[in-house]
């Protein structure tokens, strides 16, 4: 089908295309200093000099500080998987990212980033004896708690010392819940056997958690509805999440007036990911936001397991395509599933004649977004037709 302007998305049917064959980025944590894997853990920091805890209370001024004696909410982080080897630290307590950047040399990491972009991203490093290190991946150096200003801790140090190192406990998370989305109803959705071993549950709830403002309005009922509309949408668009790369690369989706080009080549613009990011405009876009260059390496979004599903949510959660709103803001606002067509391919699908083309992709849709709020176990909120 062939892609519009402005928007995202191409449909690949089985009926009509062959299976892509890919080859994901394998996910490591250092080659060098194998650590184990604490992915969705939560975690705190106790600095090995001095023993307190690293802490990012507000009333210390939201700078992340080694001198709590008890571990409670601020002293408390989920461990976020970045991709490629990478982590972000989301304090417990306000629910930002641990950032090392606030605009000024050496600053001190604090605890409000609403998105992980280069400066939320650390390595974890095995420093010996049941230690950890933490490598800020945007200047390369160690965060240390080495400091003349409180024990305040910060990305500066070239190699790791006493002051680098940091023990840290596995702890319970301070509430529990079941999850929106069991990976047993994804797995209803999109059968094993017939979806890309690509895309898995994992990746997607580790795209979801570092998305501020996903499926997270304060009813549980509009979180489902949300994330069954987006599943919905990509559903239609991977068949399944059958379909990693368009399989047609014929198409030219270089938009070249645009003053940064297409240093990626032309033809290497089409469509990736669970909704199918295209164009070199929303490359470029989607990875400035994310702190990944896909203007110049498209192929990321086909290779790395959580960033394709980063792609696909920051089209949900910010373009507008060729609607007045984005897809989030019609399942937060009831407006109803069939808004949400009109983000992702409403001049293609909206307001057609009964039997056309893109009224029956339209009436496809409808149906799975039927289909997945039944499996959640909520009703529909709007008008499910645009």
């Amino acid at each position: 089908m062939k892609k519009q302007n402005n928007r995202t998305v191409n449909i690949a049917t089985a009926a009509l295309f062959a299976i892509v064959t890919l080859f994901a980025l394998p996910m490591f944590v250092n080659v060098a200093h194998a650590v184990e894997y604490l992915g969705g853990q939560t975690i705190d920091l106790r600095s090995s000099n001095g023993g307190k805890f690293a802490s990012a209370r507000i009333e210390q001024g939201g700078n992340l500080i080694s001198t709590a004696t008890v571990v409670q909410d601020w002293e408390k982080f989920d461990v976020v998987d970045a991709g490629g080897g990478w982590f972000a630290l989301k304090a417990r307590a306000n629910g930002k990212f641990v950032s090392a950047n606030q605009g000024v040399a050496n600053a001190p990491l604090q605890a409000v980033a609403s998105a992980v972009q280069l400066w939320e991203m650390f390595q974890i490093v095995d420093a010996g004896a049941g230690n950890i290190a933490l490598k800020s991946r945007a200047n390369n150096l160690y965060v240390s708690t080495r400091s003349d200003a409180g024990m305040a801790l910060r990305a500066q140090a070239a190699s790791i010392q006493g002051w680098e190192t940091y023990h840290y406990d596995k702890i319970s998370a301070a509430t529990s819940s079941t999850p929106l989305l069991s990976s047993a109803q994804f797995d209803q959705m999109f059968p094993p056997s017939g979806r890309n071993g690509f895309y898995t549950y994992n990746n997607l709830m580790t795209a979801i958690q570092q998305s501020s403002g996903f499926a997270s309005a304060s009813s549980s009922t509009i979180n489902k509805q949300e994330i069954a509309a987006f599943l919905a949408n990509v559903a239609h668009e991977t068949s399944y999440l059958l379909y990693v790369e368009e399989v047609n690369k014929s198409g030219n989706y270089c938009d070249a007036s645009q003053s940064y080009g297409c240093p990626a080549g032309t033809g290497n613009y089409y469509g990736r990911g669970p909704i199918q990011l295209s164009w070199n405009y929303n490359y470029k876009a989607a990875g400035d936001y994310l702190g990944r260059n896909l203007l110049s390496q498209p192929a990321l979004v086909a290779q790395d397991g959580v960033l394709t599903w980063r792609t696909a949510v920051w089209y949900w959660m910010t373009q507008n395509g060729p609607n007045t709103m984005t897809a989030h803001s019609s399942m937060v606002n009831s407006l109803g599933f069939g808004n949400t067509i009109r983000s992702i391919n409403g001049s293609l699908e909206c307001g057609k004649p009964s039997g056309s083309v893109g009224n029956n992709q339209m009436l496809s849709r409808v149906s799975i977004y039927n289909r997945f709020i039944g499996i959640l176990g909520v009703s529909a909120s709007g008008n499910s037709y645009c």
